[in-house]
């Protein structure tokens, strides 16, 4: 799901600038443990957001980390990127980011397209028994965190039909 997301971000990323900072993917999950179409759709937009904000930002070639974790029957991903942050009143308000509406980085550079995709990441994963975090660096970049439980093999045929 990961590499799946990220070469679906590159290739929105070439598509608008032309070039896109290395995307790093360390770890793996077996797509069978999760529910594959929902943790890419999350892992994508995580990502859009790393690459526009990275690309935008002052450091445009700095790599975007991509760390996975299966333990103990969850799925843990951690995406991090240089792309400067977002605005520290943004992240007063800790529900800001989860709403439906755009943003803008901590430059003023708006970082999404119709502020939907970290939303509705964050209903997904909840409806799957996971959570949808994220810090920031005003000035530095973000890190988002992604917990969700793998799927027992029940659920993963129905899920994966």
């Amino acid at each position: 799901a990961a590499a799946h997301a990220a070469a679906q971000a590159k290739t929105l990323g070439i598509t608008r600038y032309r070039r896109i900072p290395a995307v790093r993917v360390d770890g793996h999950c077996s797509p069978a443990a999760v529910a594959p179409f929902h943790v890419t759709f999350i892992l994508r937009e995580v990502l859009k957001n790393s690459v526009r904000s990275t690309m935008e930002g002052e450091c445009p070639t700095a790599p975007i980390s991509v760390r996975l974790k299966t333990d103990e029957g969850h799925l843990g991903v951690l995406i991090s990127d240089e792309g400067g942050g977002v605005k520290p009143e943004l992240m007063e308000d800790p529900e800001c980011l989860w709403n439906f509406r755009q943003i803008s980085s901590s430059k003023g550079v708006l970082l999404g397209g119709w502020g939907i995709g970290l939303p509705l990441s964050r209903i997904y994963a909840r409806f799957y028994g996971g959570e949808l975090s994220m810090s920031s660096i005003p000035g530095h970049g973000c890190s988002t965190i992604l917990h969700i439980p793998c799927l027992d093999a029940t659920r993963a045929a129905f899920v994966n039909m």
